[in-house]
């Protein structure tokens, strides 16, 4: 009974990462769910000797979801680490359980951080850090710090996450734009920022928080806490979502990726540890925090449906932009960049294999790292016949095709791509939009651009 319930609140609580089931919410669920399980079945001393291979499954799953995403997983560990001292109260078995996971967790971030630092590949040296600067925290220097023209040409460029000439915009280039901190987490403008983007998106999923603070205040009530030690631990997890959310978005960013997934973790580790009063002898001063709990998870539900509507309606928008991209391009070459990716990638039913037989070649010239992924930059080398750190090698290449290219982007895109190629190579790029093929405008945007302004080119002598 007890897991059967378990499973359905599961589905409850985790719609939206089923809804949305792309790789960083997988992680933040394998990783938080595989530490979820070793806190709830060997919290007991000797457990893990009576259950091992449970134990070793458990640490697997863990390894996965970490090497998924080892962001997610960082902050997944964090929150159950938190959880997990809560529900055992007793350091030393909570070191047992996770001596496993911390250790592999460390092991593998610092693999990461030596391979940055001593690498010599460019899209290594560029993220997370440098591209995290520009697009979430936005701490570039100011425009007006520029001397020169085609200082503001280059500056414009890599603000735009424009990146694919190495050669002169380069890592030391990038980090050369980045307003550093003295001291870290000092940052008045950065603890602004974190304030409007946590709040925008509390606000966002207010049944989500709602939910957890009424969990809270049922723990509160259930335990009545009779040692200061455990009341710390409760105020501590009670408040460990908060925090990690602060200083995530302090660090990096807060959108639906990272928030949902972990906030859907903090509310089940509150469904575990009321777990006992669900198949038990329920306390009547707890039957008012369970009616909110109830009406809230039917609010929650409400939303994962009109949600997976929202999806369904711009699956459609997306594909009949690309039947208008196909019924141009068609037999022709296709470039693409970040500003237009989402035509392509978007427009697909999830779990089908993409068709784009239509068109004679793919080309993602300017992906932002895209071209100098190993697999990929071989693969256009060949194509071209070039050195892809040689730019604009690869227009070149282009312009012995004339007609046959066709070239998807959002208006400014182009735009910069066009000034700065006529700037600091003195290149001119012979491109004219193709006026018969609307594309539909689509409400989302990021720091790629903003898809309500994308036209579909030609390219020519």
């Amino acid at each position: 009974m007890k897991t059967t319930i378990l499973v359905a609140i599961y589905l409850l609580v985790f719609a939206d990462q089923n809804i949305h089931f792309i790789f960083t919410r997988v992680s933040y669920m394998v990783t938080g769910l595989s530490l979820i399980g070793l806190v709830y079945f060997f919290h007991i001393q000797g457990s893990i000797r009576n259950r091992l291979g449970l134990f070793v499954f458990l640490n697997i799953w863990f390894i996965i979801g970490t090497l998924t995403r080892s962001e997610s997983a960082t902050a997944a560990f964090l929150q159950i680490a938190v959880f997990g001292l809560f529900y055992i109260q007793n350091i030393k078995r909570f070191l047992v359980i996770f001596l496993f996971p911390s250790l592999f967790l460390l092991s593998l971030l610092a693999a990461i951080a030596f391979d940055i630092k001593t690498t010599k590949e460019f899209y290594k040296q560029i993220e997370p850090d440098i591209e995290a600067q520009y697009t979430d925290r936005e701490n570039t220097v100011p425009l007006s710090a520029m001397k020169s023209y085609p200082d503001s040409v280059m500056w414009q460029t890599a603000k735009d996450i424009m990146w694919a000439d190495p050669k002169i915009i380069t890592p030391s280039y990038l980090r050369s734009l980045i307003m550093h901190e003295k001291i870290l987490y000092t940052d008045a403008r950065q603890w602004r920022r974190v304030y409007r983007s946590v709040s925008d998106i509390a606000a966002r999923f207010w049944y989500l928080c709602m939910l957890a603070l009424l969990m809270g205040i049922g723990i509160l009530i259930r335990n009545r806490f009779t040692s200061m030690p455990s009341f710390l631990f409760w105020l501590a997890f009670a408040s460990s979502f908060w925090f990690l959310s602060a200083v995530q978005t302090y660090t990096d960013k807060v959108n639906d990726r990272s928030f949902s997934p972990l906030i859907s973790l903090f509310i089940f580790c509150h469904i575990v540890i009321l777990l006992p009063d669900l198949t038990g002898n329920i306390s009547r001063r707890i039957y008012p925090i369970l009616a909110g709990i109830v009406l809230l998870f039917c609010v929650h539900l409400y939303h994962q449906k009109a949600e997976a509507n929202q999806l369904q309606s711009d699956l459609k928008d997306y594909q009949k932009n690309l039947a208008t991209i196909t019924k141009v391009a068609t037999n022709k070459i296709l470039v693409v960049n970040s500003s237009s990716c989402d035509y392509l990638f978007s427009s697909n039913k999830p779990f089908h294999p993409f068709d784009f037989s239509h068109f004679k070649k793919i080309y993602i010239t300017d992906g932002y790292n895209i071209p100098f992924l190993p697999y990929y930059r071989r693969y256009l080398e060949k194509e071209c016949r070039c050195d892809m750190y040689e730019f604009p090698s690869f227009w070149n290449y282009l312009r012995t095709k004339q007609d046959e290219v066709v070239v998807v982007s959002t208006i400014q895109r182009m735009s910069i791509l066009r000034e700065y190629l006529k700037v600091i190579h003195r290149y001119d790029l012979p491109v004219s939009e193709i006026s018969n093929a609307k594309l539909l405008k689509l409400e989302k945007s990021d720091y790629r651009g903003t898809l309500n302004n994308i036209l579909i080119y030609s390219l020519h002598k």
